[in-house]
This record gives structure tokens, sequence and C-alpha cells, in this order.
């Protein structure tokens, strides 16, 4: 079976792990107003707030680097854990991921139509961010819980 744009297995441990403090950080930015200064670094901006000011682009700037911490955290680890390869690679497995993945994104085009048709002003902006992270988190957990209902069905038959 070809698995070639699979990471290798040993990522997905790593993956979990960075995926779950991803999404603590991510609710800690979310849910406690606090801003801890030695959180507030310079980066680099291609482009920031003042986009048509001049000489605005492509400069440093002071900013609170935990949501961009966070949202790195989740991409990284969730892909390295929804897109590693697992301990024994088989046409069902494969078939899972691709059903998976056709759910995760019909579900996040649906849930993005209801998000224009029915969201304004800056909800719609919040909105918009969590949405980048719901395909994949969507394919994470559609994949996982199939794949352990269907281990543990044959478990239970084999006994």
């Amino acid at each position: 079976m070809n698995t070639k744009f699979l990471f290798s297995h040993k990522f997905q441990k790593p993956g979990f792990i960075l995926l779950l403090l991803g999404l603590v950080l991510g609710g800690y930015y979310i849910f406690v107003d606090s801003e801890p200064e030695w959180l507030r670094i310079p980066v680099f901006a291609l482009l920031n707030d003042e986009l048509f000011k001049p000489l605005s682009h492509l400069t440093f700037i002071n900013d609170y680097v935990l949501d961009e911490a966070a949202s790195i955290l989740i991409i990284l680890g969730g892909s390295w854990f929804g897109f590693s390869k697992e301990k024994t690679e088989d046409e069902f497995i494969a078939k899972l991921r691709l059903e998976s993945l056709l759910i995760a994104i019909r579900s996040y085009y649906f849930i993005l139509l209801l998000t224009v048709i029915f969201i304004y002003g800056t909800s719609f902006f919040y909105v918009m961010i969590f949405s980048m992270f719901i395909p994949l988190l969507i394919f994470i957990v559609r994949f996982r819980f199939i794949l352990y209902q269907t281990r543990k069905s044959s478990e239970w038959a084999i006994d």
C-alpha cells in the first residue's frame, strides 16, 4: 500500500502532545483575559494592522505571541497526529482516512456557509479564526472514533 504522503508512525505521540498543548494554550488565550508582558516580543511582520500606511509592512512589531504559538502547535501537532501512519496500514485504514477527510471538508463548508449567512461583525472574524482548525479537528475526531469503534468491535468478536 502506497503511504508516501503520511508521516512516520513515530510522529503520532509527539503530534498528540503538541495538539493538546496547543488546544490548552488556545483555551487559555480565549478564556483568560491576561497578557503577560514576557509573551510580548518583537516579531517580523509581512503585514500588520496598518495595511495601507506607508512603511507599515516588512517591519518588526511588538506582539503578544500566545495566539500564534497556540495556532502553530495545533496545526503542527494536528498534522502529525492526524496524518501519521498506523502500525498496520491497510486498505481499510486508507478508505477510513479518505472518508474522514471528505466528511471533514463537507462539514467545514457547511459550517462556513452557515457562518456567512447568520454571523456578522466582529463575531464573524472570531468564527473565521476558529474555522482555520475545524477541518483538521473534525478529521482527527472522526478518523480516531471510527478506528476505535472498529478495533473495539473486532476485539469483542475475537473474545
